[in-house]
């Protein structure tokens, strides 16, 4: 995932995958279009996973992860809500959402593994308590994202594994790491 909110500085995090991945870098969302329609139209096997908007720039990414996926934009918060009725409406998950320039950007895949939500408010500390009950119930916040004065977060909740493991090749070792909580707090 990438993130350029800070400073004019992009911040990338990455992980040792044996799939592939790609990127679009586009000046605007209508670059970022057509790169992602290009990508899809030629059946190239990467589907939309993150989208991330800073100092003028639109970055797309793409894995090569089983299943379907969409996107919607949206130039109003009620808007993008409604979108995002529809994808769920259509069996869509919620994955990733980014503001910039004005616009909400929803990514979307089928994924039979968790249900999505959101939760929203003018202030973080509103955001929590939108999802305080949600949290409850075992919904995790995974993305959170500011944007035309409102704090807006993904949420998302496994509900059976079953799916994806069907898709483990019985080659890949896994590794499960454990880390102590203070090393979460380090400043680096």
């Amino acid at each position: 995932m990438l993130n350029p909110k800070g400073d004019g500085v992009w911040f990338g995090t990455f992980e040792e995958n044996y799939g592939a991945n790609t990127y679009s870098l586009s000046t605007s969302l209508t670059e970022l279009t057509e790169d992602i329609s290009e990508v899809w139209n030629w059946n190239k096997g990467y589907d939309l996973v993150d989208v991330e908007y800073g100092d003028g720039i639109w970055f797309g990414t793409f894995r090569d992860v089983p299943g379907t996926g969409g996107y919607n934009t949206a130039s109003s918060i009620d808007e993008f809500k409604q979108d995002i009725s529809a994808r769920w409406e259509e069996g869509y998950d919620l994955v990733d959402v980014e503001y910039g320039d004005g616009i909400w950007f929803g990514v979307f895949q089928q994924n039979y593994s968790i249900n999505s939500g959101y939760v929203s408010g003018s202030t973080f500390d509103e955001l929590l308590a939108d999802g305080k009950e949600l949290f409850s119930q075992g919904y995790e916040l995974v993305n959170v994202e500011y944007g035309d004065g409102i704090w807006f977060g993904t949420i998302e909740k496994q509900t059976d594994t079953a799916f994806y493991d069907s898709y483990l090749d019985s080659s890949l070792q896994l590794t499960e790491i454990s880390l102590e909580p203070d090393f979460l707090l380090q400043d680096f």
